[in-house]
């Protein structure tokens, strides 16, 4: 049997409140790659629009230098390794 309205209300007088609720909202993010076709916009292919997720990556930002390694990025690896040498030498 379903409690009855002043049950309700007694049971809702008796919960405590919180005195701070803070909930985090993520929204994500995503930037648009399209290639733009000469002349009219409307000759543009739906399929050849790609949407990239924006964000902030932790592990990239902790192992920098493994992070490039891993995901094979040769050139941007030397190039972390070149900065990270010279600025050691300042």
């Amino acid at each position: 049997m379903a409690a009855g309205y002043g049950e309700q209300r007694e049971r809702a007088k008796a919960a405590p409140l919180p005195i701070f609720r803070m909930e985090w909202v993520q929204m994500s993010l995503y930037t648009v790659h399209a290639p733009v076709p000469p002349g009219d916009l409307s000759a543009l292919d739906p399929a050849d629009i790609v949407l990239v997720k924006d964000g902030f990556s932790w592990p990239a930002f902790m192992f920098g230098g493994l992070w490039l390694l891993v995901l094979g990025m040769w050139r941007e690896l030397l190039a972390f390794l070149v900065l990270a040498v010279a600025g050691s030498m300042l």
